[in-house]
């Protein structure tokens, strides 16, 4: 009998019970079962991602001749007209992809251009407060001088008046 212990890394282990199996999958962590049935995962995914590759990238690397396209199309599934269709499809992507790219850099140019211009405003903006402020502050002075003057004035009359009596 084989008890299997909590798995380490990942793996389920066999407790050693003497059988060389169970021996090499105490030691290595795989049986040859598990191998075969790691290879076979690995050719599906492989498959497929020629299955995705043929769809997308279309071109003479993968097509050299015609036996070679029937023969491929054989094997994958999927006939000329199909690889042909997937093939426009990407190249409408890639057109699109490149709009899209184009947009963006005439956006970016117009934000550029509307930075400039907000930057612009702030300052003009800034020296229209600044040039006000100074105006109010000259007259506040002058005001203010004027009312000094008019407070001194009468307090001489009032000192007059004053030493008079």
């Amino acid at each position: 009998m084989t008890t299997i212990s909590p798995p380490e890394n990942g793996f389920m282990r066999k407790v050693p019970q003497g059988s060389k199996e169970d021996d090499i999958f105490y030691m290595y962590g795989s049986t040859a079962a598990h191998i075969k049935e790691e290879t076979e995962y690995v050719r599906t995914i492989r498959a497929t991602l020629e299955k995705i590759q043929s769809q997308l990238f279309k071109d003479d690397l993968y097509n050299k001749s015609s036996q070679e396209k029937d023969s491929h199309t054989k094997q994958n599934g999927y006939s000329n007209e199909d690889a042909e269709s997937f093939s426009s499809r990407y190249k409408r992507i890639v057109e699109k992809l490149k709009d899209q790219d184009l947009q963006i850099l005439d956006v970016h140019r117009d934000n550029e251009d509307l930075q400039i211009k907000l930057e612009a405003t702030r300052e003009a903006g800034a020296s229209a407060i600044r040039d006000a402020t100074r105006k109010l502050y000259e007259n506040y002075n002058k005001k203010s001088e004027q009312a000094r003057k008019c407070h001194e004035e009468e307090k001489q009359i009032l000192q007059v008046m004053y030493t008079t009596i």
